[in-house]
């Protein structure tokens, strides 16, 4: 092994270990659960092992197994859930890492969205209210790994990973089906406007994104019908800029990350590595 490569894996394994420490520092200050939602899968676990179901029913209920199944190992839900939890943040720092870096072909790219993965405010979130969310969208981010290696290497194998990734990510949680589309739907709309061959076309393209992205403003504020309860808690009357609500640690993490793109987009030898690389920005 090069001494670069292992000077690289070196400081990715240094930096998942103190990712680790710090969710395992902050689980353990306490015995009990985290979060409201965290005696809802103290319970749920509970239920299925002593019942043979869960409590309150569910279709989308693979990462339940998944704790489920900890909690035989360790003989305790709430620190199943708690593991659980941060082996499921784990994975998914590892799988934008890989997804990152197999796209931009670059290590420090990669390791760039790692960090912001690991330091995000959101990850607290999704740790201690949302393991489900969590659970689907690790299995997200390493199908989507899966389709751009597929693609790279056009090596069916992959299929084995992307497809059993998809179908347990989307019974994990109902909301991944909403994120493939979401996602779909920017990588379509961007990789349009690299691709158009006229500035009228651009334009166009660039009034269409502006106006899908301040869509759910105008939904929250129009009054010509009442939205559902559960669409009125999760749209926002004025849209949301991509620093906003950020910590000091994201910034830094993102505007050096934006650094890095720029200096990619500058030497990138084909506009097929820059349209690409553009993409992931």
């Amino acid at each position: 092994m090069k001494i670069a490569t292992l000077t690289k894996l070196t400081i990715l394994v240094i930096f998942l270990v103190l990712a680790i420490c710090l969710d395992l520092k902050m689980f353990f200050q306490s015995s009990a659960a985290v979060g409201i939602d965290g005696y809802y899968y103290v319970l749920q676990i509970d239920s299925f092992l002593n019942h043979r179901q869960f409590y309150f029913a569910s279709r989308t209920s693979i990462v339940l197994y998944f704790l489920s199944f900890l909690a035989l190992i360790f003989d305790n839900p709430i620190l199943a859930v708690k593991i659980g939890a941060v082996v499921l943040q784990i994975l998914l720092c590892l799988g934008v890492f890989n997804l990152i870096k197999a796209v931009t072909e670059s290590f420090w790219l990669g390791f760039l969205g790692f960090l912001i993965t690991v330091f995000s405010n959101l990850h607290f979130y999704l740790l201690g209210e949302f393991i489900n969310q969590l659970g689907g969208l690790v299995l997200f981010v390493w199908c989507v790994w899966g389709i751009v290696k597929l693609l790279q290497t056009k090596n069916p194998y992959w299929l084995f990973l992307i497809l059993p990734a998809l179908f347990l990510a989307i019974f994990s949680h109902r909301s991944i089906i909403f994120l493939a589309f979401i996602i779909s739907a920017s990588i379509g709309i961007s990789y349009s406007f690299i691709a158009a061959n006229s500035l009228k076309m651009k334009l166009i393209i660039a009034v269409i994104f502006i106006f899908l992205y301040i869509l759910p403003a105008i939904t929250a504020w129009q009054t010509f019908f009442v939205l559902p309860d559960w669409m009125k808690l999760e749209i926002r009357r004025f849209p949301q800029m991509p620093f906003q609500d950020l910590n000091i640690t994201e910034t830094l993490m993102l505007t050096i990350a934006i650094f890095f793109v720029i200096i990619l987009l500058l030497t990138s030898r084909t506009s097929f590595q820059k349209n690409v690389k553009l993409l992931v920005f």
